[in-house]
């Protein structure tokens, strides 16, 4: 191992095969021109809050560790995609802000956490005191797999205290009733019907009733709202390092040497696979619901010590989803399930029927099918996997080499056509493009802007889009201007087509609603406006808005009303616009209201999961309430950064 690492390209390859896949944004926030000693650059803050800055090596400390994180979640599935859907570098970033502003507060407020409180969480935690005795080693062990001092820990783990502490004396006050519990209940689980009339401009549309004086009118008055930004047309090639990494072979020994240092990520945890049959109650319900809960599961236990199938008995006594399966719950490792259904299932020997025992969830008897002893897959099992991953990692350094290569001879041959030629990077053309969504390459803020910056026939990069590198010269620039009458005649005729649509549409939804008003039913109104009226399938309200277009007040209003009341006039606005999207007027034809047995059964649940929720908007309030005293300055260029 130590003779692999004297030489500088192993070394790369094993701290890079260390770090796995946290890639410092160091390179691609300063840019080629950095790294070439062509001006110098000033470390930049992160953020300021009210003067004061956050430091780029706090932030980038706390996306490393976020991105491990997430890494040891998701595994595969977390990709750079992903990143940019959930706006991870924001919500790092912003997190720090809030991480400052609450300590902050926190001190104002007096709290905080002196030595001995510190040392006895540190001392008192399980993972440092196995039979409850702290073990310094093992303290000291735990930090240098993560990288950290004792010092940087017991700063984090003392701005953690307060913040619980924080929370605690926020969210104390925070309580739900058993009306809310309820209402929280039959949003989940109440099935409603309606009939209801529906107004769209869709269905008044008239593109052919707009005249060419109304068009050529609106034209000149408002011609600056058609301007056509900048056009931009410009060619790249790709460095990736997935093709990179098909080259690259990898030692036997640096294999080996990853298997080592990272046998955990191979670890097979011993699993168990079992069915069971579960009665369901409450941990608060009475003595009366408790025996009866118990008379079913020894009539379910009765029947399969009596030779039944397991299987069979599930599907017709279970309580529960996988009652359908013959209870079948497959494989799982510990810590997935309830510690007690746990402890049961992994105790059982296999073919083996549980006794009864109850858990937070009701009574259950487990039947034991299979179990997997843990282990360590072998390196023989798990070389190629290795294998490529170095070789990615190790591609992920070189093509930064490459790319600054690139850039470096583009100073003497300003033409990225031969550059591709020589190094053997096909070229690819963009077309025109005046927005982010870059042709060929989707949505890419940084592609943009770099070329915004160009001259014609300037190259920049590298630009990160996906995994790989690209180098960019601006070949055409179109500039802005405001295109001629007929150009957009079209768009205008279709503009003002919608505009008179949507008077329509309102106008009508206005004469139904005062013919609901005068008493007629809606059957009646539809019939006298010449409407259709619709009637819905049955819905639960929590099913209705899980649909990213649907109308909230809809399903407000109709979970609100009592059967047979027809509702007032009700606007669907889109959210983002603000535009109407339509107009409803709805009648609730029946509910079925709840279970009360299922709804005393997870009224526990229920109660729990509305308290935490409005625990967590209660913090989150606060947490805005004094962002908002606070002057607050992102790096938005550090951010983008991290987009590439």
């Amino acid at each position: 191992m130590l003779k692999t690492m004297r030489k500088k390209e192993n070394v790369k390859r094993i701290m890079w095969a260390t770090v796995i896949l946290i890639v410092p944004a160091f390179v691609l926030f300063y840019g080629w021109s950095s790294l070439t000693g062509r001006h110098e650059v000033t470390l930049p803050y992160a953020a300021k809050v009210d003067g004061v800055e956050i430091s780029l090596d706090e932030f980038q400390q706390r996306y490393a560790d976020t991105l491990k994180e997430f890494q040891s979640h998701y595994k595969q599935e977390f990709t750079e995609e992903m990143i940019k859907q959930i706006q991870l570098p924001e919500k790092v970033l912003d997190q720090l802000i809030d991480d400052y502003v609450t300590l902050r507060e926190a001190k104002r407020m007096g709290i905080k956490v002196d030595d001995t409180e510190l040392m006895m969480f540190i001392t008192s935690n399980q993972a440092f005191a196995p039979g409850g005795r702290f073990d310094r080693q093992l303290y000291y062990e735990w930090l240098n797999q993560r990288g950290k001092t004792p010092a940087m820990f017991e700063a984090e783990l003392r701005r953690e205290i307060i913040h619980r502490k924080l929370l605690f004396l926020i969210q104390d006050f925070v309580k739900v009733s058993d009306a809310e519990v309820r209402d929280a209940f039959r949003k989940q689980y109440e099935q409603i019907r309606v009939a209801f009339l529906h107004f769209t401009p869709a269905e008044f549309m008239r593109p052919e009733t707009i005249t060419e004086s109304a068009m050529s009118t609106y034209y000149d008055q408002h011609k600056v709202e058609f301007t056509i930004p900048p056009q931009y047309r410009a060619i790249y090639l790709t460095i990736s390092p997935e093709e990179l990494a098909k080259t690259i072979q990898v030692p036997d020994t640096e294999i080996q040497q990853y298997y080592e240092l990272h046998q955990s990520e191979y670890a097979i945890p011993e699993q168990v696979r079992a069915r069971h049959i579960i009665i369901a109650v409450s941990e608060n319900a009475t003595p009366q619901q408790n025996q009866q809960a118990q008379m079913k599961i020894n009539q379910a236990l009765t029947r399969v010590r009596a030779g039944e199938d397991f299987a069979k008995v599930a599907q017709e006594m279970s309580e529960d989803g996988t009652a359908k399966n013959g209870g079948d719950l497959g494989f799982f490792s510990r810590g997935e399930m309830d510690a007690t259904f746990e402890q049961v299932a992994f105790s059982t020997p296999v073919g083996k029927v549980s006794e009864i025992f109850r858990t937070r969830f009701g009574y259950h008897i487990v039947k034991v099918e299979a179990k997997k002893e843990g282990r360590i897959k072998p390196l023989s099992e798990v070389k190629p996997e290795i294998s490529k991953k170095i070789a990615e990692l190790t591609a992920e350094i070189k093509i930064q080499e490459i790319a600054d290569e690139i850039l470096r001879e583009s100073i003497q041959t300003p033409n990225l056509v031969e550059l591709s030629t020589k190094y053997k990077y096909p070229i690819k053309d963009t077309g025109f493009y005046s927005t982010n969504d870059i042709p060929g390459l989707g949505n890419n803020p940084e592609f943009f802007k770099a070329v915004e910056k160009l001259t014609v026939n300037g190259i920049t990069g590298p630009v990160k889009v996906d995994k790989s590198l690209v180098i960019i010269q601006l070949k055409e620039k179109k500039e802005a201007r405001i295109p001629a009458y007929s150009e957009v005649k079209d768009k205008i005729r279709m503009q003002l087509a919608f505009s008179n649509a949507a008077q329509a549409a309102g106008l009508k939804a206005k004469e139904a609603s005062e013919l609901v008003q005068q008493g007629l039913d809606l059957s009646a109104v539809a019939k006298q406006l010449g409407v259709s009226l619709k009637v819905s399938q049955p819905f639960t309200f929590f099913d209705y808005i899980k649909n990213e277009n649907a109308c909230r007040e809809f399903a407000a209003t109709a979970f609100l009303l009592p059967p047979g009341k027809t509702s007032g006039l009700i606007e669907d606005v889109e959210p983002n616009t603000g535009s109407i999207r339509g107009y409803y007027i709805l009648k609730v034809l029946d509910k079925s209201g709840i279970d009360e047995a299922q709804y005393l059964a997870e009224k526990d649940q229920v109660t729990k999961a509305l308290l935490q929720m409005r625990q967590k908007q209660a913090y989150q309030d606060w947490i805005n309430t004094i962002r908002k005293r606070a002057k607050i300055q992102r790096n938005e260029k550090l951010l983008q950064s991290y987009y590439g």
